[in-house]
């Protein structure tokens, strides 16, 4: 006890040098500290009420407009005798005859103010606007659903899924197989083709040119038999004369 109890009077002079330098925040953290290690460290509780206050309006919902609510550290909806009592409970804590540390007077008109705003009707009421208004901007803006996707989540639900068959497995495995074995055309095909249709356009030629070489042989032949037998036709004639 006594060990945590000299890491809290450590911790509570760095929360005072933070005071000090206008540092709350930092200042709060290290309050907070000393009274975990040691809740009945001296003073303690008016420090943490100063930081608490000043960190509080740091918070604000515009630039010149303070949450009083979080300064008298209250809830919005609370009712006027509980915030006149959170009012003078800060008040006893703050004021500046009993407080000492850096940043109680400011604190102390700080609680003053908000107790003014909250407990007149009409600037609470203001002031609530003002609050709901900072709560909605903060919120995240949501987007509306339309009826064309609302359609297509039904049609979504409506649709009833396909069960896959081993059947139609095979018939895609199928057609895949048949797809793979097909040769795409190139022009090395195109140009054999090309080259057989014209062996075939030659072959052709040459056997038409065969059989007119033998036509002609034959005409010769028959034309030289002719020849020879011309002579003795005549002399028969003559003989018969």
């Amino acid at each position: 006890m006594e060990c945590n109890k000299d890491e809290a009077v450590r911790a509570k002079q760095l929360a005072e040098s933070r005071m000090q330098r206008g540092q709350f925040v930092e200042a709060l953290r290290f309050a907070n500290k000393a009274k975990n290690l040691y809740a009945d460290v001296d003073n303690i509780t008016q420090i943490l009420a100063i930081c608490e206050v000043h960190t509080a309006a740091l918070n604000k919902l515009s630039c010149s407009e303070m949450d009083w609510y979080q300064i008298l550290q209250t809830e919005r909806l609370s009712e006027e005798a509980i915030i006149k009592k959170q009012y003078r409970k800060l008040a006893l804590i703050l004021h500046p005859d009993k407080n000492k540390f850096a940043g109680a007077e400011a604190a102390f008109k700080l609680i003053g103010e908000a107790n003014s705003v909250l407990s007149d009707q009409a600037k609470r009421s203001l002031h609530d606007m003002k609050v709901k208004a900072h709560v909605r901007a903060a919120a995240p803006k949501r987007k509306a659903p339309s009826h064309h996707s609302n359609g297509n989540k039904f049609a979504a639900r409506t649709a009833v899924p396909k069960t896959p068959s081993h059947h139609s497995n095979g018939n895609k495995f199928a057609a895949r197989t048949a797809v793979s074995k097909r040769k795409t055309p190139s022009h090395h095909s195109n140009g054999n083709k090309f080259a057989a249709s014209t062996l075939k356009v030659r072959e052709k030629l040459e056997r038409i040119v065969q059989k007119l070489q033998s036509k002609k042989v034959q005409l010769k032949i028959k034309k030289g038999i002719m020849d020879q037998f011309k002579p003795q036709q005549r002399a028969k004639r003559r003989r018969k004369w």
